[in-house]
């Protein structure tokens, strides 16, 4: 294997489709989704409602992991743009264009909407302005970004007669987003009488069943990785054998041809 993967990178042709930036996207959202459990954890030990341990913990610790997620958004756009720059499929230069502008459009609505939060968290309802239209928004563009990062992959493992992008978690996790606020919600709504109670443990429950899911996203991610990655190995090897052949071909009518 060794052998296929100098051959492979000396040709230049596994650059175009690395993984490299995906892989830290999904680091990097594990990483955010992994300080979210911990800040539950200190959420339930400390006083949120206290403005000085909000001031001090709390909103310095929402402000990084806005950044962390939406940087990581950020990062998988660039990896699409890198797939774009280097396919000379039409197809999949199209969608990835499609997917880079939608993913860049997600990181900032995210950003936005958690901006938005941590400005009218002391201002009272009448004061707070509409956040409605920038959290379904994020929704579409964060379920719409990632669906089109599933299609983009499939076609990249087409290409190279691989399977890749069939996992259904690349769905659930672009789903993240409304399985978190929606049924945080919902639980808010039909518990209103325990409103305390039920906020904490249904917020909970909502980003350890999003961790999980993100660990799957990112299992599939780096699975199909190293598909997508054998497949173009292959694909390389069985390229050098038929110009190879066509060599031999060629000189064995040359030498035909001379006498």
């Amino acid at each position: 294997m060794s052998d296929l993967v100098d051959f492979h990178v000396r040709n230049g042709e596994y650059t175009a489709f690395n993984f490299t930036w995906m892989k830290i996207a999904t680091l990097a959202i594990l990483g955010y989704y992994i300080s979210e459990m911990i800040s539950r954890i200190f959420y339930f030990f400390l006083d949120y409602s206290d403005p000085i341990i909000r001031e001090i913990l709390f909103t310095p610790w929402m402000i990084i992991d806005t950044i962390i997620y939406s940087a990581a958004l950020v990062i998988m756009a660039v990896q699409v743009l890198i797939w774009r720059n280097t396919s000379q499929d039409y197809e999949t230069r199209s969608k990835a264009r499609l997917t880079f502008i939608i993913l860049i459009i997600a990181a900032f609505l995210t950003t936005l909407y958690d901006v938005l939060l941590i400005l009218q968290a002391d201002l009272d309802y009448a004061h707070q302005s509409d956040q409605t239209a920038p959290f379904i928004f994020m929704i579409i563009a964060h379920f719409y970004g990632l669906l089109l990062v599933k299609q983009l992959i499939v076609s990249i493992g087409r290409s190279k007669k691989t399977q890749a992008g069939t996992s259904i978690f690349y769905t659930l996790f672009g789903l993240n987003p409304a399985i978190r606020y929606l049924l945080w919600f919902m639980f808010l709504i039909f518990s209103f009488e325990y409103t305390t109670i039920f906020m904490y443990y249904s917020s909970l429950i909502m980003v350890y069943l999003t961790s999980v899911v993100t660990i799957g996203f990112t299992i599939a991610v780096w699975k199909d990785a190293r598909n997508i990655r054998i497949g173009y190995l292959l694909s390389a090897v069985k390229k050098d054998k038929q110009i190879e052949k066509e060599e031999e071909k060629s000189i064995a009518d040359q030498s035909l041809f001379a006498t």
